[in-house]
């Protein structure tokens, strides 16, 4: 019997189910903000998406300039998601390559099923982002590694490393962590001619991504310095904000598991550090320099994080921010599941196994059961589809919203941002924002003069969209103004329909404009 054979065509099949339910799942998904931005910045063809990508995305191009090019032959939003889900169709097979270079002697299609599931996986492929791509190129370029330094020589793994490092910076700039971590590695493993040939290619790809240095200084300032540092207040908290991201990946959770779901959030914690100090501990004892290398580029590249975090007060904290730490984590995390089996471990091995599929089925259940995504605004629009009528004002908050609202909405009323539109061709976060309490007021004011106001508000007052956005303040003008207003509850959304206030005698007026 081919067992090599049949385990390919396993496999295959398998990967056809994975792309073809992600697909599925593209299809029924509205979009948010970061995908009408992508949409709207590929839709012109390439010099016009260099130019968003670099000016108004504030991100490398290299994933805009190919989404440009694809939608060439398609311009529809499913097509553009279709990028992405089969970026992850070819991610299956990279870790495919990764599980068989750790542990040669075992069937990898259970671990890439299981990280293939992983929420933050499944979250890049059903985005018009960059993610799904930086996570392709991130695995590729973990695969040239190995072959061409950590445990090989071979010369055009070396080369393939250059061009997809150089790929993937330009992709995502975060991904220019792991050729630190990639340093440190071959350190450890004390593979001094590897490491010679590494830094030597290391100074091409330094020439090759050299434009890098003139935009992101650019970029840095552009958008976010207004916000930088809000969440700085010291470094343990900042320690404590890094490691979510640490614990997503390495054992999915939920930001959904509150309330009556709070013991599986804590079950969760819990499980990971007991977990974590067990299999470290039972790991570290006779590791190879390999093993022990594997383990550190993940360690490297989250320590970059937080010295980014802490020295030059970049602020992040969304998963999607640790996109290069996704596959070196995973890779470690799966070269300690081959040492703990190698050592008999073999009950220990199927136990997290099943944990780490039981808490990716619940968070995937939870992330996904309303099928929306950060607003759920086909739904909203289909139900102002039904209640609107000439001279209404549909306002949205924030103003972000406006493209998501377009793109089902086909009533009669004017749709507006809130409290006012973003502007055109730039980036700015708290243009648009709500600055007080009497900005909130005189605009809701302004535009119920004569007209029905239906409010659509998008997701919960965070801090930082507090800052951001304004939503602290417009709160509460609503609750202190606006308590008897309607209101209709949709996943992350509320609409509240807003009587107009009498018109004038004199005249009509026309609905304001955005």
């Amino acid at each position: 019997m081919d067992t090599a054979g049949t385990r390919a065509r396993s496999f295959a099949v398998a990967v056809g189910i994975v792309v073809l339910a992600l697909a599925v799942l593209a299809a029924i998904l509205g979009t948010w903000w970061d995908e009408e931005y992508t949409m709207a910045s590929t839709a012109h063809g390439v010099a016009y998406a260099v130019d968003r990508a670099l000016h108004f995305e504030l991100q490398a191009p290299l994933y805009f300039i190919l989404l440009a090019l694809w939608r060439g032959l398609d311009a529809s939003l499913l097509f553009a998601r279709l990028f992405s889900v089969l970026c992850v169709g070819g991610l299956c097979y990279a870790f495919r390559a990764i599980a068989l270079r750790i542990r040669p002697d075992a069937d990898a299609l259970p671990f890439v099923l299981l990280t293939v599931a992983n929420p933050f996986v499944v979250y890049a492929a059903l985005e018009v982002r960059l993610y799904a791509l930086a996570l392709l190129l991130s695995a590729l370029l973990w695969i040239a590694f190995y072959d061409g330094f950590l445990a090989g020589d071979d010369r055009r793994a070396r080369i393939a490393f250059a061009l997809l490092a150089v790929a993937a910076i330009y992709t995502q700039y975060y991904l220019g962590f792991t050729l630190a971590a990639a340093f440190i590695a071959l350190l450890i493993t004390r593979r001094w001619t590897a490491l010679g040939a590494f830094v030597a290619i290391s100074f091409g790809i330094a020439l090759a991504i050299a434009p890098v240095a003139l935009w992101v200084p650019a970029q840095a300032a552009s958008g976010y310095t207004a916000v930088q540092g809000a969440a700085h207040s010291g470094v343990l908290t900042t320690v404590r904000t890094l490691a979510g991201p640490l614990m997503l990946f390495a054992l999915p959770f939920s930001d959904d598991w509150s309330g009556p779901w709070r013991w599986l959030r804590f079950a969760h914690h819990l499980a990971f550090v007991a977990g974590l100090a067990a299999l470290l501990a039972w790991s570290f004892r006779r590791t190879s320099h390999r093993d022990l290398a594997l383990l550190a580029i993940p360690l490297v590249i989250w320590g970059l994080y937080l010295g980014a975090a802490i020295f030059a007060h970049v602020q992040y904290s969304i998963p999607r921010h640790f996109v290069a730490l996704f596959v070196p984590l995973i890779a470690a995390e799966y070269a300690v599941f081959a040492i703990v089996r190698a050592r008999g471990g073999v009950t220990w091995g199927r136990a997290l196994a099943i944990l780490y599929a039981a808490f990716t089925l619940a968070t995937l259940l939870t992330t996904y059961r309303a099928l929306a995504k950060a607003g759920d605004w086909p739904r909203v629009a289909a139900f102002l589809n039904a209640r609107t009528r000439a001279g209404d004002v549909v306002a949205v908050f924030p103003s972000r919203g406006y493209a998501e609202v377009m793109r089902s909405y086909r009533g009669p009323a004017n749709v507006v941002g809130f409290p006012r539109a973003e502007p055109a061709g730039r980036f700015d976060e708290l243009y648009p924002a709500v600055h007080s309490e009497a900005d909130a007021s005189n605009t809701l004011h302004r535009l119920r003069d004569g007209h029905r106001v239906w409010l659509i508000v998008e997701g919960t007052c965070s801090p930082i969209a507090g800052i951001q956005d304004g939503c602290y303040p417009l709160n509460a003008v609503l609750s202190r103004d606006y308590a008897n207003a309607k209101v209709t509850g949709f996943f992350l959304n509320r609409v509240l329909e807003i009587p107009s206030l009498p018109r004038p005698a004199a005249g009509t007026r026309t609905p304001p404009r955005s």
